[in-house]
Order: C-alpha cells, then sequence, then structure tokens
C-alpha cells in the first residue's frame, strides 16, 4: 500500500481516521507485535483467528 499525505501526525487527532491509517503506514510492523502478544494467550488456532479479525476491525485490548 502507498499512502500519500501532506499532513503529519502532530497535525491530526490521535482520534482521526486519518491519523490512525497514516500512524499504521509509518510502523505496520506495529500490529505484528500486539498479534504475537496476545496470540500467546490463546489456546487455538481459532481463537487467534478470531483475535486477527478483531484486531482488523479496530478492537483492542487493555489487558495486554
Amino acid at each position: 500500500m502507498r499512502l500519500y499525505h501532506s499532513v503529519e501526525l502532530d497535525e491530526l487527532k490521535k482520534s482521526c481516521y486519518r491519523y490512525q491509517l497514516l500512524s499504521y503506514c509509518k510502523n505496520p510492523a506495529r500490529v505484528n507485535e500486539i498479534v504475537e502478544n496476545l496470540s500467546e494467550k490463546c489456546e487455538s488456532q481459532f481463537e487467534i483467528e478470531v483475535l486477527r479479525m478483531f484486531l482488523a476491525k479496530g478492537y483492542s485490548s487493555t489487558s495486554s
């Protein structure tokens, strides 16, 4: 994916979707780190797949 932008993160509010997209594009590996940490708590491959779907929809865990 390529994202062309004319604003920087510090110019946007953290709750803005543009901030979230730009933040992700600048550091996409961050999402993989979150999945790896939470997937350790899963007991099956099914739970890992459900976790990935939740994270893809924007849900997060405050317990990690």
